[in-house]
């Protein structure tokens, strides 16, 4: 299995929250009684928190063109929002099918790979006198056809770092290579002046933007997963120091309450093989009522995975 162990009793005891949150059909929700979404189920896969009918229902709601053997229309489970249009969803769904064992012989990588081509951000050259910079070739967009932005582009180093530790063509490798260096340049050209990442852009009319904690540890997590890696010989990789970075990040958490960004920033710092100790301790496991389990169970995984030197999937263990 390439991602984190299952969780052993006691601790799926101590976790029996997140019933509230799954949908008796399959997937996960982002809070009780709504219907499952992409994004949390595929936190809960990470954290070995699922039953079958979760990766069924998983399965089923992805487009089916990256499988070797798509589902007939009959078996194919209404969306919960137009997922062709949202290719970061696809990627955490992509990311979260890695972890099965099962199912990686039913991904079709080449077909992934190409997907994410296809759903690159509207590319454009340059940028417009006192508006965004929009210099965004090889970012991932929230939704199709918009720009790029900074989460979405994490997304998709994380899962095609995780489809490289499964591919064994060469084909399949060299197009997901393709991919992770425009990723990567991306998310390096994106640094702030103050050693960090905001949601996407660096300047806005005229003025630095500063950064943004989440962001900041997201892609810490991307570099460091790819530093770390066996493919960053293949790659063109800007030296980088993320010292300053993690000092920039350690002092935009002290004021930042979301243990979503302060579980990143532990990852983050794992993947570096930085002290994972940060100045705001993660709160505990149990959510708060009408929190999101996105937060609990990222906080969750953050935690199972102290003894592992960072999530398996940010290392491909396929060399090309």
């Amino acid at each position: 299995m390439i991602g984190p162990p299952r969780l052993n009793t006691q601790l799926n005891t101590d976790l029996t929250w997140i019933e509230n949150y799954q949908h008796p059909s399959g997937g996960v929700a982002y809070l009780p009684g709504r219907k499952p979404r992409i994004e949390p189920t595929t936190y809960a896969i990470l954290a070995g928190l699922t039953r079958p009918e979760d990766i069924i229902w998983l399965r089923a709601v992805l487009p089916q063109q990256i499988f070797n053997n798509p589902l007939p229309p009959i078996s194919r489970i209404k969306s919960p929002y137009h997922i062709d249009g949202r290719p970061w969803i696809v990627a955490a769904g992509i990311l979260a099918l890695c972890q099965e064992q099962t199912l990686q012989d039913d991904l079709d990588l080449a077909a992934c790979a190409k997907y994410f081509q296809e759903n690159h951000a509207a590319d454009s050259k340059g940028q417009t006198k006192n508006m965004m910079e929009v210099e965004l070739v090889g970012a991932l967009p929230w939704n199709y056809g918009n720009y790029g932005w900074v989460q979405p582009t994490c997304w998709g180093i994380f899962t095609e770092l995780a489809l490289l530790s499964i591919a064994t063509k060469q084909s399949d490798q060299e197009l997901l290579l393709s991919n992770l260096q425009a990723r990567l340049d991306y998310i390096l050209s994106r640094k702030t002046a103050d050693q960090g990442w905001n949601y996407g852009n660096t300047i806005l009319f005229d003025v630095e933007i500063p950064a943004h904690p989440l962001e900041t540890a997201m892609a810490l997590a991307a570099l460091g997963g790819i530093k770390n890696s066996k493919i960053a010989s293949y790659l063109i990789f800007t030296k980088i120091n993320p010292d300053p970075c993690f000092a920039t990040l350690d002092q935009l958490i002290t004021n930042e309450g979301s243990r979503l960004t302060k579980a990143w920033l532990k990852i983050a710092r794992r993947c570096w093989k930085k002290n994972t100790d940060s100045p705001v301790d993660i709160p505990q496991n149990r959510p708060a009522i009408g929190e999101s389990s996105v937060d609990c169970l990222i906080a969750h995984i953050a935690t199972i995975q102290g003894q592992q030197q960072g999530f398996h999937f940010l290392y491909p263990k396929s060399k090309p």
